[in-house]
């Protein structure tokens, strides 16, 4: 009984990992990437340590995307059907082109649109 109540308690923590996993995923790390664009119209004039952040939270959410998929049975964002590989190359497509060009447009304005 005591092995059984442990594993109860293993899945229960593996679920809730699971689920924090794929909030910071699917929401709050959109967010920050949100916040981090503002902030490069606002002071992106040149290459800083706002651009390292900013790809290093695009390279976070791929990372964690990976994890959700490959060690907590991750599904699709609409959750109707298990994620698997093509599912993930599909988001770090779309990830990393959305990200691009957002952070070109960023620049693009802070450059010549903003005094």
């Amino acid at each position: 009984m005591p092995e059984q109540a442990h594993d109860q308690v293993q899945q229960s923590s593996q679920n809730s990992l699971g689920c924090l996993i794929r909030t910071l995923w699917m929401i709050i790390g959109n967010l920050i990437l949100a916040v981090l664009f503002l902030v490069l119209v606002k002071k992106g004039k040149e290459f800083t340590a706002i651009d390292i952040v900013y790809w290093a939270i695009v390279g976070i959410l791929i990372w964690l995307r990976y994890v959700d998929i490959h060690h907590f049975e991750g599904h699709t964002s609409n959750g109707t059907s298990k994620a698997d590989r093509n599912h993930w190359l599909s988001y770090c497509a779309i990830l990393i082109s959305v990200s691009l060009s957002l952070w070109a447009l960023a620049h693009g304005i802070a450059k010549y649109l903003l005094p």
